[in-house]
C-alpha cells in the first residue's frame, strides 16, 4: 500500500473495476506530481539559500585581508661596503627587488646594483661624474643629493632606467649634476653643518648650520627655484631666498612645506614655526612637547612631523586653524612602541605610513591615519648608533644598515589605512581643526591622505529610509487599511491594481525623473511645497468634516458608499495648484524674496537643490507599492466572520478596525513595514541620482547625502582590484548584507510572535 492507498494489484488489474483503475491511474498520476513538485521547490529553497551562503562567503573572503597584520621576514644580509669605500647613500628600485649602493672612492662616485635575495653578487657597477665633497645628503623618493666642501654645495639626482632585453630586467642608471661648474656657495671657508634636504616639485630646500669664529651657530634656510629655458629641457636651479631662522632652541631638524611658507624647527622640547613667505622670515609660535624629543622625520606631504620622544611614543603634529583662523601646531595623535627612547623614523615613500626603531633595537611599522601599530621585530644585531632605515617605493621592503652592515626585510603590509577607529570614530585629518567623520577615497595628487570614514555612508543611509519611510509609511498602510476595510469593491478593483502598477516603473526612471524635473522644481517653489505639505492633511481632514457633519442625508445618498475617496480628488489638485500660486508672493512677502537665501542667513540652514526632501519623495513613491500591496492583503485576508461577529456585538466600524481587523493582520502589516524598509536601505538609483552624493553626517532635509549603496555604485568601477579601497567597498556591501539580514531576522521573530498571539482570534 502506498501513501496514497493505491495498491500494485489494482492498477495490475487483479481487482476493482476500470473506473476504480482510471481514478487510481489519475490518484498515482497526482501523487507523483506533487512529490515532483515538493522536491523542486525544497531544491528551489535550498538554492537559495546556498547562494546567499556564497555571496556571503564571497564578501567576507574580499574583507578579511583588510584586518590582517603585517608580516616583516628577513631578507637578506650582508657587508654594505669595503674598508676603502666611504658609504654615501642606499636606495632601492621601484619593485623593491635591488639594492643600489652609492660609495665614493678616490674622488669618484661609484653606483653598485645588487639583488635582494644575492647581495654578494654586484650586477652593475658604475662610476659617475662627481664632484667630492665633505658631507653628503641623499633624499631617497626622488634620488636627489646635496654634498658641501667648505661652504660650497653641488646637487645632483641619480634615476634608474628600466631596459628589458632577452626578457632579463636590469637597471641602466643615469646621472644629472644640476649644479654646474663651483656650484652654489652658502659660505666661504666657514664650519657648515648640513642638516635637511628637500627635493620639492618646483623648488630645492636645505637647512644648515654655520658656527663662526666665536662659536656662534646660526640657523638657515636656503630655497633654489626651478627655471626652465624654452630652448632646453634640461632644469635649472636659481636661489630664491636665504633666511636666517629666528629659533628659541637649538633645532635637531628644519622642515619646510610644500607651498614654501612654513618652516618648522625641531628642537627637543618643542617646534619653533617660522613664516618664511615674505622677504624676512617672521617667528609665529612655538609647540611644546610633552616628551623629549629623540628623532624627527617629515611625513608624507610635507604637511606633519613625526616625533619620536624619550618615552617610546612617536607624536604626529600637523598645522590647523584655532578658533580665530590663524594658524597653529596641534598634535594629532600619539603612537605607543615601547619604553625606550625611539632612535630613527623613516616614513613611507607613498603612504601615510612609517617605520621607527627605539634604543632597544626593536622596530616597527605604524600607519598613521589608523594609529595601528601593525608588527614588531629585533634589528638589535645592527650598530645602533650608526643605524639607517630606508624605505622601498613600494613599501614591500625595509633596508637597515650600519657603517658595516646591510639587513634587508621583506614588509607584507597591504592594508595598513584601516582600523575600527578609521572606519567607525572620528579621525583628525591633517589640515582640519578637528577630528570628524570624512569619506574622501581619492585626490589628485600623490600625497593625498585617503579618508575611508563608513561613519557618513552609514548615516547617509539611514538618513534616506528615514524620510523615505516617513513620507511613503503613513500614505501606504493607511491608504492599505482603506482600501481594503471601506473602500467599496469596485474601486478597488482600479485602486489596487493601479497602485501595484506603480511597483514596475524602474528606479532609474524615479532617480531620473526626481533629478531633473523633481529637485529643480522644489527649489523653484519651495514654500509652495512645504505649505502643501501642511495644507492638504488639514485640507483632508475639513472636507472628511463637511461631509460627515454639515452636508444633510439627502445630498450624502446620492454618491454609494465607498466611493468618498473620489471626491476628494479635486479638492486635492486645487490646493496643490493654489499652494504653488501663492509660493512666489509669500517668498516675497515673508523671506525677502529668497527662502532659501533666508534660511541660510536666519536659521542657518543650507539648501542644496539635490537633497533629503527630494529623495523622501522620489523613494517613497517607489517603496508605497510594496507596503501597500502587502498590508492591503493582510488587511482583506481578515475573515469577515470576526469582523460581521464584532459588528453584531454592538462595536462600531472604526472599533472593529482597532480592536479586530488590525491585531489580526499585524503580522502582514508589520512584514509589509520591514520589507519596505529594507528595499528603502538598498536603493541606489534614485538616491545616485536625486543627491548630490556627498558623504557629510547632517539631519537638515534640505541638504544631500550619500548611501553606502550608492557609494558602491559610484567608486567601484575606479577602485583598484585587491585595493584598500576595492575591499572597504566590498566590505560596505558586506555590511548592506548583514543590516538586511540581521533586520530580516528580527522581523521575522516579531511576525511570528504576533501571529502567535493573534491566532486565536
Amino acid at each position: 500500500m502506498s501513501k496514497t492507498g493505491i495498491t500494485r494489484d489494482a492498477l495490475s488489474g487483479k481487482g476493482g473495476s476500470d473506473a476504480q483503475k482510471a481514478v487510481l491511474r489519475r490518484l498515482l498520476m497526482r501523487s507523483t506530481i506533487d512529490k515532483a513538485a515538493t522536491r523542486f521547490i525544497g531544491f528551489g529553497g535550498i538554492s537559495i539559500i546556498v547562494a546567499v551562503l556564497l555571496i556571503f562567503v564571497f564578501l567576507f573572503l574580499e574583507v578579511v585581508p583588510m584586518f590582517v597584520s603585517a608580516e616583516v621576514e628577513p631578507l637578506a644580509n650582508g657587508k654594505i661596503q669595503t674598508s676603502e669605500q666611504r658609504l654615501l647613500a642606499v636606495d632601492s628600485d621601484d619593485r623593491g627587488e635591488v639594492l643600489v649602493r652609492l660609495t665614493e672612492e678616490n674622488d669618484s662616485l661609484n653606483l653598485a646594483l645588487s639583488k635582494f635575495n644575492d647581495l654578494d653578487v654586484t650586477t652593475t657597477s658604475v662610476d659617475l661624474p662627481y664632484e667630492s665633497g665633505r658631507q653628503w645628503i641623499y633624499d631617497s623618493v626622488d634620488g636627489w643629493y646635496v654634498n658641501e666642501d667648505h661652504g660650497h654645495i653641488h646637487f645632483g639626482q641619480i634615476k634608474e632606467k628600466e631596459i628589458f632585453q632577452d626578457g632579463e630586467r636590469t637597471l641602466a642608471p643615469k646621472f644629472e649634476q644640476v649644479s654646474k661648474g663651483d656650484g652654489f656657495t652658502l659660505a666661504e671657508d666657514a664650519d657648515v653643518k648640513l642638516m635637511q634636504f628637500k627635493a620639492l616639485s618646483n623648488a630645492l630646500a636645505l637647512s644648515y648650520a654655520i658656527t663662526d669664529d666665536a662659536q656662534n651657530t646660526s640657523y638657515y634656510l636656503q630655497v633654489w627655484k626651478k627655471a626652465r629655458s624654452f630652448m632646453s629641457t634640461t632644469a635649472t636651479y636659481k636661489t630664491s631666498a636665504t633666511y636666517e631662522l629666528p629659533v628659541t632652541a637649538e633645532p635637531k631638524a628644519v622642515f619646510i612645506d610644500n607651498q614654501l611658507r612654513w618652516a618648522y624647527a625641531v628642537h627637543e622640547s618643542g617646534i619653533d614655526l617660522i613664516n618664511v613667505k615674505g622677504k624676512e622670515p617672521k617667528f609665529h609660535s612655538t609647540a611644546l612637547f610633552d616628551h623629549k624629543m629623540t628623532s624627527t622625520s617629515m611625513l608624507l606631504g610635507n604637511k606633519s612631523i613625526l616625533v619620536g620622544d624619550a618615552d617610546g611614543g612617536i607624536s604626529q603634529w600637523s598645522l590647523v586653524r584655532d578658533e580665530e583662523n590663524n594658524f597653529e601646531l596641534a598634535r594629532l595623535r600619539r603612537l605607543e612602541h615601547n619604553n625606550a627612547p625611539i632612535i630613527a623614523i623613516k616614513p613611507e615613500d607613498r603612504r601615510r605610513g612609517f617605520y621607527a626603531v627605539d634604543a632597544n633595537g626593536k622596530a616597527g611599522v605604524f600607519f598613521t591615519t589608523s594609529e595601528r601599530k601593525l608588527a614588531e621585530w629585533d634589528i638589535s644585531d645592527l650598530n645602533l648608533n650608526q643605524l639607517h632605515l630606508i624605505s622601498s617605493p613600494r613599501s614591500n621592503a625595509l633596508i637597515a644598515y650600519d657603517n658595516q652592515k646591510i639587513e634587508i626585510f621583506h614588509v607584507k603590509n597591504e592594508h595598513p589605512e584601516v582600523s575600527f577607529k578609521s572606519m567607525w570614530q572620528k579621525v583628525w585629518y591633517e589640515g582640519y581643526a578637528e577630528p570628524e567623520y570624512i569619506w574622501q577615497s581619492s585626490a589628485a595628487t600623490n600625497d593625498f591622505e585617503p579618508k575611508l570614514s563608513l561613519a557618513p555612508l552609514a548615516y547617509g543611509t539611514l538618513k534616506a529610509t528615514f524620510y523615505a519611510m516617513l513620507f511613503a509609511l503613513p500614505l501606504a498602510i493607511c491608504g492599505a487599511i482603506y482600501t481594503a476595510y471601506f473602500m467599496a469593491p469596485a474601486v478597488r478593483k482600479k485602486v489596487k491594481p493601479a497602485i501595484e502598477f506603480m511597483e514596475a516603473l524602474p528606479t532609474v526612471i524615479l532617480g531620473f525623473l526626481a533629478g531633473i524635473w523633481l529637485a529643480p522644481m522644489v527649489e523653484s517653489y519651495l514654500p509652495g511645497v512645504l505649505l502643501s505639505l501642511f495644507m492638504l492633511p488639514v485640507v483632508m481632514v475639513l472636507i472628511s468634516f463637511i461631509w460627515t457633519v454639515v452636508l444633510p442625508k439627502n445630498i450624502k445618498a446620492l454618491v454609494p458608499d465607498g466611493w468618498e475617496p473620489v471626491l476628494l480628488g479635486p479638492f486635492i489638485a486645487l490646493t496643490v495648484y493654489v499652494c504653488f500660486a501663492f509660493s512666489y508672493p509669500l517668498e516675497a512677502a515673508f523671506f525677502g524674496g529668497d527662502a532659501k537665501i533666508w534660511m541660510r542667513d536666519t536659521l542657518g540652514i543650507a539648501y542644496d537643490q539635490r537633497n533629503s526632501l527630494v529623495v523622501g519623495i522620489a523613494m517613497g513613491f517607489a517603496i508605497i507599492p510594496t507596503i501597500f500591496s502587502i498590508a492591503e492583503d493582510a488587511v482583506f485576508a481578515v475573515p469577515k466572520s470576526l469582523t460581521f461577529g464584532s459588528l453584531a456585538l454592538g462595536a462600531s466600524p472604526w472599533q472593529t478596525l482597532v480592536r479586530v481587523v488590525l491585531p489580526t493582520a499585524s503580522p502582514g502589516i508589520f512584514s509589509a513595514v520591514m520589507i519596505g524598509t529594507g528595499r528603502a536601505v538598498g536603493e541606489t538609483m534614485i538616491v545616485l541620482m536625486a543627491t548630490g552624493s556627498t558623504p557629510i553626517m547632517d539631519m537638515n532635509i534640505f541638504e544631500g547625502f550619500r548611501t553606502l549603496s550608492a557609494n558602491i555604485a559610484i567608486e567601484m568601477p575606479e577602485a583598484e582590484v585587491h585595493s584598500t579601497h576595492y575591499r572597504l567597498l566590498f566590505f560596505a556591501a558586506f555590511c548592506l548584507f548583514m543590516f538586511t539580514f540581521l533586520f530580516n531576522t528580527t522581523a521575522e521573530v516579531v511576525r511570528q510572535r504576533l501571529r502567535e498571539k493573534y491566532g486565536s482570534l
